[in-house]
C-alpha cells in the first residue's frame, strides 16, 4: 500500500466514525482539540494527521487507535458503508 492509498483509506475511517457519532467539525474540533481547518484538511485528503491526532480521535470516537491502522482488513467494510450512506447520491 502507498501513501496515497494510507491517506485514502485513513481519511474514509475517520469521516465515517465522525458520520457515526453525528458530529459537526466544530463539534469535533471542540472535543478533539484539534482545529477546524485541520479536521476538514485530513478527511479531504489534504494532510495525513499525526499519531497523536489520530490517538485523540480514537479518544473521541471510544476506538482503540488500532482501528485506524488496521486498513487491510477495514477498508473494504469502510467503502461499503459510505456507499450505502451516500448511494442517493449517485
Amino acid at each position: 500500500m502507498n501513501k496515497e492509498e494510507f491517506q485514502d483509506i485513513l481519511a474514509n475511517q475517520l469521516f465515517v466514525c465522525r458520520q457515526e457519532a453525528k458530529l459537526t467539525f466544530p463539534e469535533l474540533s471542540e472535543l478533539s482539540n484539534i482545529s477546524v481547518g485541520t479536521l476538514h484538511a485530513i478527511e479531504h485528503k489534504k494532510t495525513i494527521p499525526s499519531v497523536y491526532m489520530i490517538y485523540k480521535l480514537a479518544q473521541v470516537y471510544q476506538k482503540d487507535i488500532s482501528h485506524f491502522f488496521d486498513v487491510g482488513k477495514r477498508s473494504k467494510s469502510i467503502e461499503e458503508k459510505i456507499r450505502d450512506k451516500f448511494e442517493y447520491l449517485t
